[in-house]
């Protein structure tokens, strides 16, 4: 009797991992598709909603992000004759400079004069920090601008200074 009870159950054994296999393997196959699916939807609607917003609004993103359009000519705000002794010159050797500072928008010029002291001053200490190597080299010379461009944006707190220009750079 044993005997017969073990074959029968080992008949339904497998008729039970067999049904058990088909049920799992249906819904899981159809809710990965669904998720896939889902994904790819989800991936075209936003790429389709960020090539909408961009392309309509795109010259106020870029002039958020940038400052106003390159091809716009700036307002041009003026320093003239700063006169500085670079670092470790003991005082024999000086730099004059006069800047043009290009600015995004006419309204920032009133700004510009408003802080014309602090600026100045900051200007003039940033270029007193500088040896006579660093004034000399190309290289030098743009890492300043870019310094001073941002100590500029710093000083109004707001980013307004589109460029730099040394219109005058004389060491002695």
């Amino acid at each position: 009797m044993a005997s017969v009870e073990e074959k029968e159950l080992v008949k339904q054994a497998p008729e039970n991992e067999s049904s058990g296999q088909g049920q799992e393997n249906g819904p899981s196959l159809i809710s990965k598709v669904g998720k896939i699916f889902l994904i790819i939807v989800a991936l075209v609607l936003q790429g389709w909603l960020a090539y909408t917003v961009v392309g309509k609004n795109y010259k106020s993103i870029y002039k958020m992000v940038k400052g106003s359009p390159q091809n716009d000519p700036g307002v041009f705000y003026e320093i003239k004759d700063i006169v500085v002794n670079p670092a470790d010159t003991k005082g024999e050797r000086y730099l004059l400079v006069s800047l043009g500072i290009e600015l995004n928008e006419k309204q920032h010029l009133d700004i510009m004069k408003k802080h014309n002291p602090i600026i100045r001053d900051r200007i003039i200490s940033t270029l007193a920090r500088e040896s006579m190597n660093d004034l000399s080299s190309i290289q030098g010379r743009h890492k300043l601008k870019v310094d001073l461009l941002n100590t500029i944006n710093d000083i109004v707190k707001k980013k307004m200074v589109r460029n730099l220009f040394f219109t005058e750079y004389v060491m002695q």
